[in-house]
């Protein structure tokens, strides 16, 4: 059996607001969540429209290259960072 309680403390946990949780994920992963070489899968066509927006714009590369991909269930759309500058 698996005691996934094990050594638990709540005396020992640290309350933290979604706000900081946010941040702390963003400095483990990276300043963007989209690295060159990262897949993003189960898109729609606005969701790449908004993240093709985020790099232009938000993160101000002049250019990108992307791969898109049509999903093995012929409806969501998967996108790779392929390069960025």
């Amino acid at each position: 059996m698996i005691a996934f309680n094990k050594d638990y403390d709540p005396d020992r946990e640290i309350p933290l607001s979604q706000d900081q949780l946010k941040k702390l994920i963003q400095s483990i992963i990276g300043s963007s969540p989209y690295s060159i070489g990262s897949q993003h899968g189960g898109l729609s066509p606005t969701q790449l429209t908004q993240i093709i927006s985020f790099l232009m714009y938000k993160e101000g590369h002049e250019s990108i290259q992307v791969i898109i991909d049509k999903e093995i269930d012929g409806y969501h759309l998967s996108l790779t960072i392929d390069k960025t500058e």
